[in-house]
């Protein structure tokens, strides 16, 4: 298996050239197979895949933005709500109460 992978790395880097008679005599000194150079982390991952990553996250967060939106604009509804729940329930009391005294008028 070594060998193979030493003729593997030599066929990459060697430039054919005639054979002689001292070729045959003396063989080339074994060559150590450097390690192919390092490459950061990621560098496997196919850039259509890395680009499809980018694009999801950037919907995400486009996708955040937008109901964060929704959030502040829902808070705002509520909130205006409840003021007029309030107004309405204020104005139901003070008719109420109205009534209560009108009963009581009646009944006198």
């Amino acid at each position: 298996e070594q060998g193979d992978a030493e003729e593997q790395g030599n066929d990459d880097n060697v430039v054919e050239e005639p054979v002689t008679a001292v070729d045959d005599v003396q063989p080339p000194p074994p060559q150590q197979q450097s390690p192919p150079p390092a490459q950061p982390h990621g560098a496997d991952f196919p850039m259509s895949l890395l680009q499809e990553a980018l694009d999801a996250c950037a919907a995400l967060a486009r996708r955040v933005e937008h109901l964060e939106h929704d959030k502040v604009a829902q808070d705002l509804e509520i909130i205006k709500l409840k003021s007029r729940v309030k107004k309405l329930e204020r104005a139901n009391k003070v008719k109420t109460m109205k009534l209560r005294r009108l009963r009581k008028v009646e009944t006198s």
